[in-house]
């Protein structure tokens, strides 16, 4: 799940949220504690979507865009580029399959070719948590 939404310009970022039980991950444009919390059913709201995967760790964390505008456009590319490349092939062993490494590899691939897609996306800080 990937997540966009700041009210303070200067904190906007793309996180890459990723379940423990499910092989499954989640983008969103700035995601704060508080909301982690809310998906995570430790405090009250979040998306219901969210309930199937907790809890949901923080994977990786991408800032330095101008507006959310732009985010969410950087956002959209990932997830297009990850689900519709059939290109994106990453070397796994069956235990990291086990683990969905393999979904966090092809995300890494992805990220890689929408950074490379757009020159003002080079200049972005990311940073994994995993």
């Amino acid at each position: 799940m990937s997540y966009t939404a700041s009210r303070d310009l200067g904190n906007i970022c793309t996180v890459l949220l990723s379940s423990f039980i499910m092989d499954n991950l989640i983008e969103k444009v700035c995601l704060s504690q508080f909301r982690l919390k809310q998906h995570n059913g430790e405090i009250r709201g979040g998306a219901k979507a969210a309930r199937a995967g907790r809890p949901w760790r923080l994977a990786c964390t991408i800032h330095g865009f101008g507006t959310r505008s732009e985010a969410c456009q950087f956002e959209w590319h990932w997830k297009h580029i990850t689900r519709s490349d059939s290109n994106l092939k990453v070397q796994v062993s069956a235990a990291d399959l086990l683990k969905g490494a393999h979904l966090m590899q092809r995300r890494q691939v992805a990220l890689e070719k929408v950074q490379n897609k757009d020159t003002a996306w080079k200049r972005l800080k990311v940073h994994w948590h995993l």
